[in-house]
Order: structure tokens, then C-alpha cells, then sequence
């Protein structure tokens, strides 16, 4: 089997599946988000699934970046429902 590039796929990616699949099913549920709103999701989803994974990355910086996504996308969502 092919060794996996570490800096490509460092050991907190690991596990039964990978961020990016569960994600991606995610959004596909989600037909209310615009695409910014989208990366917003996603961001603080990639967050609080490698939460705590990361040598040398306080769990509470951890949750503050997803704090500060989901902030983001609360303000995005309530301003496009503004506009209608």
C-alpha cells in the first residue's frame, strides 16, 4: 500500500472516515445554503471534528475558530433574509 504523504495527511485526519466525505454529504443536505454559506458551515465543521486532535493547538482555540465561523454565518444568513 502507497504511504500517505504526512504533511498531506497528518495523523488528526485519521479515523473511519475523513472530514471532507462526511462534509460533503452534509452540504448536499443543506439546499438552503448559498456557497458562502457553505464554506461557513463547513469551516466550523472541519473545526469541531479535529477538535482537540492537533499537537500543540489548545482545544480552546479549537472552539473559538468555530465560534467565529458559526457567528459568521448566523450574521450571513440574517442579512440575506434582510434582502427579501
Amino acid at each position: 500500500m502507497k504511504e500517505k504523504n504526512k504533511e498531506l495527511h497528518p495523523k488528526y485526519y485519521a479515523g473511519l472516515y475523513e472530514c471532507w466525505i462526511i462534509l460533503k454529504y452534509l452540504l448536499g443536505r443543506k439546499p438552503f445554503l448559498t456557497p458562502f454559506q457553505g464554506y461557513l458551515y463547513g469551516c466550523a465543521f472541519k473545526y469541531s471534528w479535529r477538535m482537540g486532535e492537533k499537537e500543540n493547538v489548545d482545544v480552546v482555540q479549537d472552539i473559538d475558530k468555530q465560534i467565529n465561523y458559526l457567528v459568521k454565518l448566523k450574521e450571513d444568513i440574517l442579512a440575506e433574509r434582510g434582502k427579501k
